[in-house]
C-alpha cells in the first residue's frame, strides 16, 4: 500500500469536516451512545471506519485507525493542532480536541486549513 498523496488526506480532512457537521461534535471521553464525534472519531468514519474502537471494555477513539487518518493527523499536528497530554511527550489531536477552551469551530477551521494547506503544497 503506497503512501496517501496530499489530495487524499485533504479530501479526507474535508469528508471529516461533513461528518462532524451530520453528527456533531464532543469534548472528551465517549461516555453514551450519542452520534457525536470528535476530531479523531470524524477522520475515522470520513474513512469508512468505526468511529472507535473497543480497548478494555470501553469505546476508544484516541487514535486514528487508518492510513489516510493517521497521515490526516500527521498534517494537522504539523500545522500547530496538536496538544500534549499530562501523560505523554508527544502531542496529539485528541489532546487538542479536548481541551477546554475547545468550539466546534476551532475544529472546522483546523481540518479545513489544514486541507487548504495540502492543496495548496501541491
Amino acid at each position: 500500500m503506497s503512501e496517501p498523496t496530499a489530495i487524499e488526506v485533504a479530501d479526507l480532512l474535508d469528508a471529516a469536516c461533513d461528518a462532524l457537521l451530520v453528527n456533531g461534535w464532543r469534548h472528551g471521553a465517549r461516555l453514551d451512545a450519542g452520534p457525536e464525534l470528535c476530531a479523531v472519531e470524524a477522520l475515522n468514519v470520513a474513512e469508512g471506519l468505526p468511529a472507535t474502537t473497543e480497548v478494555y471494555g470501553y469505546a476508544c477513539g484516541s487514535v486514528p485507525r487508518g492510513l489516510l487518518g493517521l497521515a490526516a493527523q500527521t498534517a494537522l499536528l504539523a500545522s500547530g493542532f496538536g496538544a500534549e497530554p499530562f501523560f505523554t511527550g508527544d502531542a496529539c489531536l485528541w489532546a487538542w480536541n479536548d481541551e477546554p477552551e475547545r468550539t466546534f469551530d476551532d475544529v472546522l477551521d483546523a481540518f479545513r486549513l489544514t486541507a487548504k494547506q495540502l492543496r495548496e503544497a501541491c
